[in-house]
């Protein structure tokens, strides 16, 4: 068959059909003119024609229209890709007819185009060129065209001779026209002819320069010391003069003199400063000196260089050294600082443009300043280097100033302040707080104050600070240490006011600052009987891990200073925390709105408006104020905005002695008064920490130095003994706020609470508690229980037989008792003893005192009464059964509570508004019965809930009552048990009490049953009375006595008696099989239709039958099976339920009731069967005489004579209503049921025949299958946990709850419908699953192969609302995901590798492909290695691939004509032009830009290539440039090495090493070399083993590691060669794997693999790792068997770095396999049972270089 056709172009038709058949359209090739042309010149417009695309200009070939033009060859050719089979088989896959056609054409195709276009055809034509591979093209005829190849013959014809016209290079040099040269003769001459030239022509002068010839050779060069100084230009030379003036410019193609040199870079080494001022500025001076300090001279003087910015000023940082500064220093370089932290403080004060922000970094040392220092600029930080080593202190004559006046945003950190100090007497006239026993001198000094009228943005902050004063410490002379004074050290032993921490005076700040306020943390406060914080005129601070050691008070707030502390700690000193007072004016100001009364707790002010002072901007009265109303001062607790100007204000006036009580106003303000607000002094703390505060102020406050006294106001108190009301001391309405814990171990909460940890003392004040929910309706005040609602009762219960023990004390206040059981007083017993002397002398001999006659006194008991006692003793054990003691009242208390508890306790109360006022059991509230007597008119609700009350008249509400007393009212005289519960008044139902006359009837009603029915296995003899009843055990008949014949006699009825056992009922009442308390409905085993047909016994107690089928109020009622209590039988209860027959015949029979042994033979004849008869002889048909009823038949002795005959359409009814018919209408036999219920076929096995009763239909077994049968085979047979149907199943729908085993066809017609996690399985192992888990959907296989889902026909559609899914079934590994109006996204090992987009798809990794089709965009991450990429037309006549930014500007590639370079804005792209050129271009943003060539090894990266923005090109190595392009040429950095003229050869690759034998070797360096250059390749896999019939794949290739390593520090490395694998045996599948391959740690190569799991697939190749270039190892060719089964051949040995692995075996040639041909290729597989191959060893190359 043709695999071409050629046309000839006419210049107007643009398509051409062709006829011959191809797999692929890429498959298709066309020429013109024997020019293959690119797959963009044209499309296919059917698929047997191709058709060219228009050019934007016509060429040699073609129209613009794309037409060939006319002449122009069109030949269009079939070129079939053989590269890979168009499919490929794996064993035990599925074979399609088309993957065989497919492999069959692709082969067949292949063979008729080598045939048909390059062999044996006439006038064939090669598109391409022809490789003769060493053989000789025979019988070539002469040549005729230019191009036409040319025989030898033809060729000595015409070709030049060589002897005669030839010059050779041993032939004399002639002249001549007729003779050519030789290349070698050339040579020969042309040196002759330099060689003379040099030897005569060149000349030398005497300058220098020498000339040596010998030979030809002439050697030009400059002789030592022989060339003079002015024989350099002088524009080449820098003088010293230039040098200093700058001019020229220093470059490579001049140079310095000596001089110049050496004012240029000589630099100076000596120990004294160098003299004179005319040094080159710039010049180095290195001081030999202990400093080691390197100067430089700034072009005046010597500066010396220093680490840490010596040449760059920071403006806005200012160094401090006390020891290397001077304060007329700069500062700004750590090279100059200043010596004091005031001249760095004031030079940023004075620093208009950096001053604010500015930062004061100051050494260690310690510095002595003049206080203040004022920081008048904005957000100043002076930081410290460390707060051990940073001491500032001030001088002597300013020691009792502020020593920091801070500004806003000020930040002072890492700094030890001391020697501040005060003076005067403490309280004076002019202090801060004029108050002799907590006040301050007048002349106080502090660390840090506010700066005067300073405007507080952010607050001033002192972080991680110390301060040490004492007022001993000497500020002429600092020292801690030396003289014999302690200054303030350790272990001082006196005192005397000294100087402070921080003041917070929000009177300093400007009037209109927003803030008033200072932040510290880590601010520790060491002042021998110094103040800590002074808080005062509305200031406010926030302080954390705050210590302070021998203060006078830790912190003070006063005059409406407010302070927040956290996780402070005071130590020693006298006070702690001090809140004194309230601002000393108010804030704002209103009038009395209404006339409040006293009491009242709230109140409104209108009116409200600020005061001068206040710098606030609401005037909402808040929590921390207080507000004086009505001449009295009030604590606020809360407001309430009415407007801007008006406000409800709630205050506090807690009841001392009951603090839940809020007195309220002590007066009645009058409308319009005044009010007004105060700030209030406040301290809150939390989490303090108390240490002997009180104990003093200097270090006799710690116990092991306690001594002597220290002042205190007007007084003293002693050293080292810590005063509890100095922790915290509230003044003049001040509050503090404090949870405390002191050294002890003492927790305190204000006043309110405290616990001693070490006696375990918990401490509440009167008043302060109230336990409401604890102690219910009590308040615990001081030492008093009392109700809180007036004339409440309190029950003191010591719950069972505990006591009320008042531990001999009195119990006073004792009203007389009323009541038999109330508490008598003393003066009630003594009133009534008034003994009669008859009463007494009853007592006669006895030898009773005073005291115990008195206790007697009204008793008028006899002797012999008495007398009854006489013996007794007293116990206080009660058992019950003891006659002989007397128990006490508490032994019979305990009794009879005992008893009740067992119930879990009994209360009786009349009714139902009767209820205790709390739950009555002291344990645990629940299980006490509480019996109602009487609760008639007790009304149930429809949920069964009533209500009742208490005695105090609290509603009682009672759950549980049951359903058939729902909305009902109970009767008078009932009576109710109800259970507590745990709920304070809730109760749930218990059981009804029935009524007195009630219980009288049932007693007379049981009694008279008791006489009249026994039970025994005797007969009675006693008491009996006609018509009683006697159930005879014995005999197991009930019998009644007859008392004519005074005998008893059998009872008869209709059917028999039947013993019930009941089984739980699903009716509402039921849900047991047994007595359990709680159920009223059971279900008998052998029901009667009627309530009256059962004998019931509860307890012994007959119960009462009732008609109906609901729940009856007594007894008990029958509903179909169920029977039914009017209440739930006590669990456990003895019982017992007999049926009895339809009708009890006693004595005398009825009519229709004599059983046959009754009937007198003959008796019944057909008279008696006549048609008004009970049984009709028209109903029977049939003939009844004497003989057909013998003696022992019922109606019949053999179930009647002869059979009961129905005729057609006769039916026999059964039921009151006929429910049930049985009849045959003449063609079908009917059972027939019309009832409300079930037809029910009873048996253990129930069976459906034929007639012939040889085949089953149906067949049900009980505890077993019921099998439906299709001609006597079983079709379908349920199961324990399903169904087993065996054959197909058609159904329109089928609904599975549970599992269904299938064997066979389901065919369905409708829906099969499946609950949430019920699966469809299939497989004898159940592989497959499809099933729904309630929110996925899913189809899993659990097989060893794979889930193949195949549309035979149509398309195959899978639909999901959210995602779908495909995963691994066994570890939710996800292959592929699709999201709805989203993105479709390929998996590979879990990890994302392509997306589909709105605009194409995203690959993210590397694309290999050997043809990609694009139409539209591609978004692809990652590389793309394509064999074909086809760009189809997108309109605009030029195909593009491209690569867009975020902006949607291409950058990217062009295929076509560069007139789409004007549209790149900017990025890379490769585009070919008219001619056929290849172009690159880039741009970045419209601009020439650079452009980089980089290799990449993992994250590092290197430039090798590089184009900058002025168009020079620069090549590099390791990064480094090497040649780099000028506009004058090219410049080489570095040596240029190479072998021919004009290069010297002193570095490049010196040698090469191989190593190639398996093992472990060394690689020696040889001399000079410095790098190698490694290529490491790891052994070859071997060729997997097939069986007969079979094939397997090649072993996979080993890796390759490229490495470029620098050896100069080394002098030898191990090198190892991985071996080859061995191929696999006969038979056998594994093969061994190639070994790894490396160059010591540099890098390594593992081997190739061989693939075990599948016969036929081939091995993966190996992986490198170290190398710039690590190549993976070709994977192995899996094996081929063809459709026939004849053609079977074993997998190609993957190919390595070095090239092509071993052939696999072939069967139909009986080729074999290859060994592994390139180093580190992988061995051929085997194919039909022969031997597979080896893999190739791997390889280590050393290339070597200087």
């Amino acid at each position: 068959m043709a695999t071409f056709d050629t046309f000839t172009g006419n210049g107007t038709k643009v398509f051409f059909d062709f006829t011959f058949e191809y797999l692929e359209q890429s498959d298709v090739k066309v020429s013109l003119n024997g020019t293959t042309q690119p797959t963009t010149a044209y499309f296919f417009s059917t698929d047997t024609r191709i058709q060219f695309n228009t050019i934007s200009a016509a060429t040699t070939l073609q129209e613009t229209t794309g037409a060939p033009k006319s002449g122009v060859t069109v030949r269009v050719f079939r070129e079939t890709d053989i590269t890979e089979l168009k499919s490929t088989f794996f064993a035990g896959s599925a074979i399609r007819s088309q993957d065989l056609n497919d492999n069959f054409n692709q082969n067949n195709f292949a063979v008729e185009e080598v045939r048909d276009q390059y062999v044996t055809r006439t006038n064939g034509e090669f598109d391409t060129d022809m490789d003769m591979n060493s053989n000789r093209i025979t019988e070539l005829a002469d040549p005729t065209a230019a191009t036409d190849a040319v025989n030898r013959q033809y060729l000595e014809q015409e070709t030049w001779d060589n002897e005669t016209q030839t010059l050779h290079s041993d032939e004399t040099w002639t002249d001549v026209d007729t003779q050519i040269a030789t290349s070698k003769a050339i040579e020969n001459r042309i040196s002759e002819k330099i060689d003379s030239a040099l030897e005569t022509d060149v000349l030398v002068d005497s300058t220098g320069l020498n000339k040596t010839g010998s030979g030809g050779q002439v050697t030009l060069g400059i002789s030592a010391n022989s060339v003079d100084f002015d024989r350099i230009k002088n524009s080449d030379i820098i003088s010293n003069t230039e040098q200093n003036a700058g001019s020229p410019a220093p470059a490579d193609n001049n140079i310095f003199t000596a001089l110049a040199a050496k004012t240029r870079h000589d630099a100076l080494v000596q120990t004294g400063t160098p003299g004179g001022s005319t040094y080159q500025t710039g010049k180095l001076w290195y001081q030999n000196d202990n400093d080691k300090t390197l100067h430089m001279w700034d072009g005046s003087a010597w500066s010396g260089i220093t680490s840490g910015g010596t040449f760059t000023k920071l403006e806005k940082v200012i160094y401090v050294d006390s020891v290397n500064g001077d304060d007329t220093n700069e500062g700004h370089r750590i090279s100059n600082p200043k010596a004091t932290i005031k001249a760095a403080v004031d030079a940023i004060n004075n620093d208009a443009t950096f001053g604010d922000g500015s930062v004061v970094l100051v050494a260690p040392g310690i510095y002595q300043e003049t206080a203040p220092i004022d920081i008048q600029k904005r957000d100043v930080a002076i930081i410290g280097a460390s707060v051990r080593n940073v001491i500032v202190h001030p001088t002597a004559a300013t020691e009792t100033n502020s020593l920091f006046r801070v500004n806003s945003g000020t930040y002072l950190h890492n700094m030890t302040f001391t020697g501040v100090k005060a003076s005067g007497t403490r309280g004076a006239t002019g202090s801060l707080w004029e108050d002799s026993t907590y006040g301050l001198p007048p002349t106080q000094g502090w660390n840090v104050s506010f700066f005067p009228d300073a405007m507080i943005y952010k607050s001033p902050y002192i972080q991680n600070c110390t301060n040490f004063s004492d007022s001993e410490i000497d500020n002429s002379n600092l020292n801690f240490y030396a003289g014999d004074e302690d200054k303030g050290r350790a272990g001082d032993l006196d005192h005397a006011p000294t100087g402070g921490g921080l003041l917070v005076d929000g009177s300093t700040v400007h009037d209109d600052s927003p803030l008033r306020s200072m932040v510290a943390d880590s601010y520790t406060h060491t002042a021998l009987d110094g103040p800590g914080i002074f808080v005062t005129n509305n200031g406010y601070t926030q302080i954390t891990s705050s210590y302070a050691f021998f203060n006078h008070f830790h912190i003070a707030c006063i005059n409406g200073g407010q302070a927040n502390l956290a996780a402070s700690t005071t130590d020693f000193g006298r006070f702690s925390l001090i809140a004194d007072g309230k601002s000393t004016t108010e804030i704002f100001a209103g009038l009395v709105k209404g006339t409040p009364s006293s009491g009242d707790i709230t109140f409104t002010v209108d009116g409200v408006a600020a005061n001068a002072s206040w710098h606030g901007s609401s005037l909402r009265p808040a929590s921390n104020m207080l507000v004086e109303v009505g001449g009295n001062l009030y604590p606020i607790l809360s407001s309430t905005v009415v407007s801007s100007t008006e406000f409800t204000v709630t205050i506090s006036r807690p009841d001392s002695t009951d603090r839940t009580q809020n007195l309220g106003l002590s007066n009645s303000p009058a409308d319009n008064s005044a009010v007004k607000f105060y700030l209030r002094s406040m301290v809150a703390s939390s989490g303090h920490t108390m240490e002997y505060v009180g104990a003093g102020v200097d270090y006799r406050a710690l116990p092991e130095y306690a001594a002597g006294t220290y002042e205190l106001g007007a007084g003293t108190s002693p050293n080292g003994v810590h005063q509890e009301s100095h922790q915290k001391v509230e003044r003049n309405d001040g509050k503090v706020w404090a949870a405390i814990t002191d050294h002890n171990g003492k927790f305190r909460v204000g006043d309110t609470f405290s616990v001693n940890q070490q006696s375990g003392f918990v401490s509440i004040p009167a008043g302060a508690l109230s336990v409401n929910t604890l102690l219910e309706d009590l308040n615990v005040n001081g030492k008093e229980i009392k109700s809180v609602t007036t004339n409440q009762d309190i029950v003191l219960n010591p719950n069972g037989t505990g006591v009320v023990n008042v531990s001999t004390s009195k119990i006073t206040n004792v009203v007389d008792p009323t009541s038999a059981q109330d508490a008598a007083t003393k003066n009630y017993v003594d009133s009534q003893t008034t003994s009669t002397t008859a009463e007494l002398n009853i007592l006669d001999g006895a030898t009773l005192n005073t005291s115990e006659l008195n206790t007697l006194d009204g008793i008028t008991a006899s002797t012999t009464e008495l007398n009854q006692l006489d013996g007794k003793s007293i116990t206080t054990t009660f058992t019950g059964s003891n006659t002989n003691d007397i128990p006490t009242s508490s032994a019979v208390n305990s009794y009879v509570v005992n008893l009740f508890n067992a119930l879990g306790g009994f209360v009786a109360i009349a009714n139902e508004t009767s209820f205790p006022n709390s739950n009555p059991d002291p344990q645990d509230g629940a299980g006490t019965v509480v019996s109602i007597a009487d609760a008639g008119g007790l009304a149930i609700n429809g949920s069964g809930v009533a209500t009742g009350q208490t005695l105090n008249s609290t509603i009682v509400t009672i759950n549980g009552f049951p359903s058939h007393m729902h909305s009902e009212t109970l009767a008078a005289g009932l009576g109710v048990q109800v259970q507590t519960t745990t709920t304070e008044h809730t109760y749930t139902f218990h059981k009804l009490i029935p009524k007195d006359t009630d219980i009288l009837r049932l007693s007379d009603d049981i009694n008279d049953f008791n006489n009249r029915y026994r039970v025994s296995a005797t007969a009675p003899t006693t008491s009996l009375d006609g018509g009683d009843l006697w159930f005879d055990t014995t005999a197991g008949k009930m019998k009644v006595y007859d008392a004519t014949d005074t005998a008893w006699e059998e009872v008869q009825s209709i059917g028999n008696f039947f013993t019930n056992t009941l089984s739980s009922s699903s009716g509402t009442g039921g849900g047991s099989a047994t007595f359990n308390g709680s159920a009223f409905r059971f279900t008998l085993s052998n029901a009667p239709t009627m309530a009256e047909q059962l004998v019931v016994s509860i307890n012994g107690v007959i119960q009462k039958p009732n008609s109906g089928s609901s729940q009856p109020s007594e007894g008990f009622a029958i509903d179909n099976n169920d029977i039914i209590f009017s209440a739930a039988p006590a669990a456990n209860a003895p019982f017992f339920i007999i049926t009895l027959g339809s009708t009890v015949n006693i004595g005398q029979p009825s009519n229709n009731t004599v059983n046959t042994s009754e009937l007198v033979d003959g008796a019944v004849t057909n008279a008696k069967v006549s048609s008004s008869a009970a049984i009709a002889q028209s109903k029977l048909n049939l003939s009844i005489t004497n003989a057909e009823v013998n003696a022992s038949a019922a109606i019949a002795s053999s179930k009647l004579a002869k059979p009961i005959d129905f005729a057609d359409n006769e039916k026999a009814r059964f039921g009151t209503g006929n429910d049930l018919e049985i009849y045959h209408d003449g063609n079908n036999s009917y059972i027939s049921d019309s009832g409300t219920g079930n037809l029910t076929f009873l048996g253990s096995r129930i069976l459906f025949k034929n007639a012939a009763d040889n085949e089953r239909m149906l067949d049900a077994t009980e505890n077993g299958a019921v099998e439906i049968l299709y001609d006597n085979s079983v079709k379908l047979a349920t199961k324990s946990d399903g169904i087993d149907v065996t054959g197909e199943v058609q159904c329109d729908s089928l609904d599975v709850d549970g599992a269904a085993d299938i064997t066979g066809t389901v065919t369905l017609h409708g829906n099969l419908d499946l609950q949430d996690n019920d699966e469809i399985r299939v497989g004898t192992g159940d592989d497959l699953k499809i099933y729904h888990n309630g929110s996925k959907s899913f189809i899993t296989n659990s097989g060893s192969t794979a889930l193949e889902i195949e549309a035979l026909a149509g398309d195959l559609i899978l639909r999901g609302t959210d995602n779908v899914y495909i995963q691994s079934g066994s570890t939710d590994e996800t292959f592929f995901k699709a999201t709805v109006n989203g993105a479709a996204e390929l998996y590979y090992d879990n990890s994302k590798k392509l997306e589909t987009k709105s605009n194409g798809v995203r690959v993210y990794g590397e694309v290999h492909s050997d043809g990609l089709d694009v139409d539209g965009d591609a978004d692809i991450a990652g590389t793309v290695r394509i064999n074909q990429l086809i760009v189809d037309d997108d309109g605009s006549g030029d195909p593009t691939l491209s690569v867009r930014g975020d902006d949607g500007n291409p950058w990217g590639f062009v295929v076509g004509n560069d007139t789409y370079s004007s549209n790149l804005s900017h990025g890379y792209k490769i585009y070919q032009d008219n001619s056929g050129n290849i172009h690159q271009q880039w741009r970045g943003n419209g601009e020439f830009t650079n452009f980089y060539l980089a290799a990449a090894n993992g994250t590092a990266s290197e430039q090798v290539f590089h184009v900058d923005t002025n168009r020079a090109v620069f090549l590099k190595y390791q990064g480094n440039e090497r040649l780099t392009t000028t506009s004058s040429g090219v410049s080489i950095t570095g040596t240029l090495s190479g072998n021919g003229s004009g290069l010297t050869n002193t570095g490049g690759l010196k040698s090469i090493q191989v190593f190639a034998s398996v093992g472990t070797t060394t690689w020696t360096k040889p001399t000079g070399i410095n790098k190698v250059k490694v290529y490491v390749t790891g052994g070859g896999g071997g060729g997997g083993g097939a069986n007969v019939d079979d094939t397997a794949g090649g072993g996979g290739a080993g890796g390759t590691a490229i490495e470029i390593i620098d050896v100069s520090s080394v002098s030898s490395v191990s090198v190892t060669v991985g071996g080859g694998g061995a191929g696999a045996a006969v038979n056998v599948n594994s093969s061994s794997p190639g070994g790894t391959s490396s160059f010591g740690s540099y890098c390594s190569a593992t081997g190739g693999d061989r693939y075990g799991g599948n016969w036929s697939l081939g091995g993966p190749g190996g992986s490198a790792t170290g190398g710039s270039y690590n190549i993976p190892g070709g994977d192995g060719q899996g094996g081929n068997i063809d459709q026939t089964g004849v053609y079977i051949a074993g997998g190609t040995g993957g190919a390595s770095f070095w090239g092509g692995g071993g052939r696999g075996a072939i069967r139909q040639s009986e080729t074999a396999a290859r060994n592994g041909q390139a180093w580190g290729s992988g061995g051929g597989g085997a194919a039909n049972s022969q031997t597979s191959k080896n893999g190739k060893q791997g390889i280590v190359i050393v290339e070597e270089y200087a």
